[in-house]
């Protein structure tokens, strides 16, 4: 009798848990926002809504930013078709070489989006705004998040948010994390905005700013060899174009002592022919451990050689199917978490997809660095 009273106190126990002590998921920290219908386009964040603090991108912001694309004008595009595609919860931001204090983000990923024959697509562009909060802000986020409603189905690994995919925006997620993302996040936290843009489907240039007082300065890009790098471009050439399993173009600011990896990336073709296998092996080590936040972080690291170390990885595997893959490289790979690290990408290999967390036209593509910053912060919450 004793037992079976124990057991039922038990169970009333556990019953009676927070609801917010349920475990987080890759796509809880990470939602990579389906696509919409064109009916549902309204129902999708855009950059001059307005929540209690503020726009999420004022256009004060935005019109300092170069030019997205040119096959759309500048403002139509904030008015009309920029749309959040891609939200990161982060309760640990880190940026740079020496040891310094975590900052709680929350990272929007934009896409201006376009409806062609009865269906949503994207431009080849995107901007990414970074929302910056004190300790005491982010314990009420996490709280927020895992209050979230979630479906039986969990999937494990990071993919198109499912409860979104599965319910649409009219469904009760989506008007909870749009309400969640309008309360937290605008101007008044808004402390950086990076951009990739595109011109003539084949030249990508990054650049960013940062809140500097009241005002913005253009954001620094590291690790380049100019003085004062605020911008960088990869081009692949019109040959380049035509053969997309392999890098030819050139890139502007390179990156310090990396005279291997810009040869790559102007000619990988020529490059498989004249370097030794070792050397061969430490250009695709760097691609590895770029997406390794082990070795490298935003701080750490250049915006092309960053953006373009998943299609180089997958480039050396394709090229070199011969090589002790599992043991050459087992100190460089990424092996800090039990999360699934399988990526969902579609046709990541091909040299024009820069993308990291975003669509590229209507295929999803998420960088594996990206996934493997996703399992660190949900190893992380959960613990907590």
């Amino acid at each position: 009798m004793k037992s079976l009273l124990a057991l039922i106190l038990s169970l009333a126990f556990l019953a009676l848990q927070p609801l917010h002590a349920r475990a987080l998921g890759m796509n809880d920290v990470s939602q990579l926002l389906p696509l919409p219908g064109v009916q549902e386009l309204q129902q999708m964040l855009a950059p001059p809504e307005r929540g209690a603090r503020g726009a999420l991108l004022p256009y004060e912001a935005y019109r300092l930013l170069p030019l997205l694309s040119d096959q759309a004008d500048q403002d139509q595009v904030y008015l009309h078709n920029l749309r959040v595609i891609g939200i990161r919860f982060d309760p640990c931001f880190v940026e740079g070489s020496s040891p310094m204090k975590c900052r709680p983000q929350i990272r929007l990923v934009w896409q201006p989006l376009l409806a062609v024959d009865d269906q949503v697509t994207t431009l080849d562009a995107a901007i990414h705004t970074f929302h910056e909060f004190t300790d005491a802000e982010w314990k009420r986020i996490e709280l927020e998040l895992k209050l979230l409603p979630q479906s039986r189905n969990r999937v494990s690994f990071l993919t198109v948010q499912p409860e979104i995919q599965t319910q649409g925006y009219a469904g009760d997620y989506w008007k909870r994390l749009r309400q969640l993302i309008l309360s937290e996040c605008g101007e008044s936290n808004l402390i950086r905005a990076t951009v990739m843009t595109v011109r003539m489907s084949r030249r990508w240039t990054f650049a960013g700013i940062d809140r500097n007082g009241t005002g913005w300065t253009m954001m620094r890009i590291p690790t380049l060899e100019q003085a004062n790098p605020v911008s960088q471009t990869f081009l692949l050439s019109p040959e380049g174009m035509m053969n997309l399993e392999e890098f030819t173009g050139g890139v502007s600011a390179l990156p310090k002592s990396e005279e291997l990896w810009m040869r790559l990336l102007v000619n990988s073709l020529e490059l498989k022919k004249a370097e030794s296998e070792a050397n061969l092996k430490s250009v695709v080590r760097r691609a590895i451990r770029l997406e390794n936040p082990g070795f490298h972080n935003p701080g750490t690291a250049d915006c092309v050689s960053c953006h373009l170390a998943q299609p180089v990885r997958l480039w050396g595997e394709k090229n070199f199917p011969n090589w002790n893959w599992r043991g050459d490289f087992v100190a460089d790979r990424f092996t800090g978490s039990r999360q699934d690290l399988r990526n969902s990408s579609v046709n990541p290999l091909r040299t024009d997809r820069m993308r990291a967390f975003g669509y590229f036209g209507r295929d999803p593509i998420l960088s594996q660095r990206v996934i493997h910053e996703t399992a660190l912060v949900v190893d992380r919450l959960n613990r907590k």
